[in-house]
């Protein structure tokens, strides 16, 4: 460890462990590692925003960050809340921190440990994504945890119940999971009854089908399997009473890989082409999942969110290692239709198939495991923060 490193802790231990207690306000420190966790991070802070006895702090940005680009964005994420934005390091550490909240697994510019400050990971999406061999989910894997082995987080918020009882029995993570439930059931469960209104505001006709497919990226994801093949097919179909919203992760607009093409760029030209909807990354979900009728996805985390929304649901392909082995688009794919290469010529059938399949008990069963009920995640995203800044 650097000399610079030791004093910091050093430093940050006495305002820390010392100062707190001295001070009747609880400073919680809002940590943006990128413009994906953006939403994460206000959701947190919707839920907490009310008590007074909290001061909110923003820091924008990771290792590689440019000073112009975090000060800009910071502002802009804390316009109109009471979040106070920090745009320099330095200052940050002179702010006795009582609660660190973050909704990616690397906090690395902070230089905290939770020995120091609670950390508190909110996630950014379900935890679905396996990104090592062992099939570990996102979340649970190499990345959460620190050089000594040890999860580094005090505790983490888990939308899935059945996750969150299987995870608390594991080291590292015994007795630090949380079960929430999930971050939109609230919005999802008030929105459901409008399925009319959305429809009519998306100029969808009554008679129509509407067929969201939702696509998140890398090599693997629904429309880089499915390709430029799938897009075809879907346009042959919009004068037979179908129409499309095809939404994509925002990285699928520019180059990641360099063996990999970007679609983003491809569904907007295929748009222009059939009359396609395009969901953009910045635009809510919610209108689309709720006014359509038939939702395609990979295994993205929209996919849950039709499982709240009760819509009937096919999956790409994907490869299984792709997801966690306690996912639940692991045990989906074993139960409802998933559509291959092969499938795209007789996407019509498939998809007049799935319109008049019953999915009441598998969507029913899945979403238990992932909504406690209305109120449920405010309350106990209330009370886990409580206890982490130690207010009684």
């Amino acid at each position: 460890m650097k000399i610079y490193d030791k004093l910091l802790n050093h430093y940050q231990v006495f305002f820390n462990k010392r100062i707190k207690y001295l001070r009747r306000k609880r400073n919680i420190l809002l940590y943006c590692a990128s413009d994906t966790m953006v939403w994460h991070i206000l959701n947190y802070y919707d839920q907490v925003k009310e008590n007074p006895v909290y001061n909110f702090y923003l820091y924008y940005g990771d290792a590689k960050t440019g000073n112009e680009t975090r000060t800009r964005r910071t502002y802009e994420i804390t316009k109109g809340t009471r979040i106070e934005p920090i745009t320099n390091k330095k200052r940050l550490v002179l702010v006795p921190l009582d609660l660190i909240v973050t909704a990616d697994l690397d906090y690395e510019p902070l230089r905290y440990t939770k020995d120091i400050v609670p950390i508190l990971y909110v996630n950014h999406g379900f935890h679905i994504v396996s990104i090592d061999n062992d099939r570990n989910l996102y979340a649970y894997g190499e990345r959460a945890l620190d050089d000594k082995g040890r999860c580094k987080f005090s505790c983490i918020l888990e939308a899935n119940m059945r996750i969150a009882n299987v995870m608390n029995k594991r080291e590292p993570f015994k007795g630090l999971v949380m079960h929430v439930g999930a971050k939109d059931g609230d919005i999802i469960e008030r929105e459901v009854d409008n399925y009319s209104m959305y429809r009519k505001k998306l100029g969808i006709e009554e008679e129509e089908t509407l067929v969201c497919v939702f696509g998140t990226w890398r090599k693997e994801s629904l429309f880089q399997y499915l390709g430029k093949e799938f897009l075809e097919a879907m346009g042959s179909m919009t004068d037979k009473g179908y129409k499309f919203v095809l939404s994509i992760h925002p990285r699928e607009y520019v180059k990641y890989d360099e063996d990999v093409e970007p679609m983003g760029h491809v569904l907007e030209e295929y748009a222009q082409k059939y009359g396609f909807i395009v969901r953009h990354p910045k635009d809510s979900y919610i209108p689309y999942l709720i006014a359509s009728d038939i939702v395609i996805s990979d295994y993205t985390s929209l996919y849950e969110n039709a499982i709240l929304a009760g819509k009937k649901l096919c999956l790409s392909y994907f490869p299984e290692t792709s997801v966690g082995d306690l996912s639940i688009a692991n045990f989906l794919r074993n139960e409802i239709k998933v559509l291959r290469r092969e499938d795209i010529k007789e996407l019509g059938w498939h998809l007049n198939e799935i319109k008049v399949a019953d999915f009441s008990d598998i969507l029913e069963k899945y979403r238990k495991e992932i909504y406690p009920g209305i109120g449920v995640y405010k309350n106990r995203v209330k009370e886990i923060t409580r206890k982490l800044v130690g207010l009684k």
